[in-house]
């Protein structure tokens, strides 16, 4: 918040910053800390460029091995005959990105000391079907699910719940009204928590309301 108050005056992208955010969050409920995005104030390690490009690479070739037999397609041929799927494969190959894994190995290194109950440390309980340990790259598979899957969802909800309260005023007011009301009654700590937000009874229905309008997933 306080990088925030260097753009007093100015116009600032909040989608941008939605999604820094969001990856922060995540970090903290994955790893115990988050990625410094918004202490950056930018996308410093280069993690939100990795997630675009690996679910555009994804969502473009995936549909290629639906039947076994992706050669028979002349757009695929193409693709390899242009080199196309030798950049895609380099974006695949950022896989994985050096500070999400420095955040595994770590926590695996102090997997005897759980400082947090965090997601991660579930993941470090996780076990084969004979009791042993699932291996590392198993750990770092579900940890990079929770970042890919979890950050950008999570961002694109907030965004549009901000967009559509920000363009309709009435509710913005509405909205405004009910949470000075719970946090004059003592009903908010100064870092909310979820059940806190349970009583408020049209916040819930405009987070509701914007996630019908615009789903961060569609079926």
């Amino acid at each position: 918040m306080d990088n925030m108050k260097l753009f007093l005056g100015k116009k600032v992208d909040l989608a941008e910053w939605t999604q820094f955010f969001a990856f922060d969050v995540v970090g903290e409920l994955a790893f115990g800390k988050n990625f410094g995005l918004l202490d950056a104030g930018r996308d410093h390690e280069g993690l939100i460029e990795w997630v675009y490009l690996l679910l555009t690479s994804q969502a473009s070739l995936g549909w290629f091995w639906r039947d076994g037999d992706p050669s028979k397609y002349r757009l695929f041929r193409n693709m390899l005959n242009k080199g196309y799927l030798k950049t895609a494969g380099k974006v695949l190959g950022c896989w994985p990105r050096p500070e999400v894994e420095k955040r595994v190995r770590n926590k695996i290194n102090i997997r005897t000391t759980s400082d947090r109950n965090d997601l991660f440390a579930h993941f470090l309980q996780m076990k084969n079907p004979d009791g042993t340990p699932v291996p590392y790259r198993d750990m770092f598979g579900e940890s990079m699910n929770v970042v890919a899957a979890g950050a950008d969802t999570t961002a694109i909800s907030i965004r549009a719940v901000i967009r559509y309260v920000a363009s309709n005023p009435r509710v913005y007011r509405k909205l405004q009204r009910e949470i000075d009301e719970a946090n004059k009654a003592g009903l908010l700590a100064q870092v909310v928590r979820f059940e806190q937000v349970q009583g408020l009874t049209y916040f819930n229905a405009v987070v509701k309301e914007a996630l019908r309008l615009y789903p961060a997933e569609s079926d």
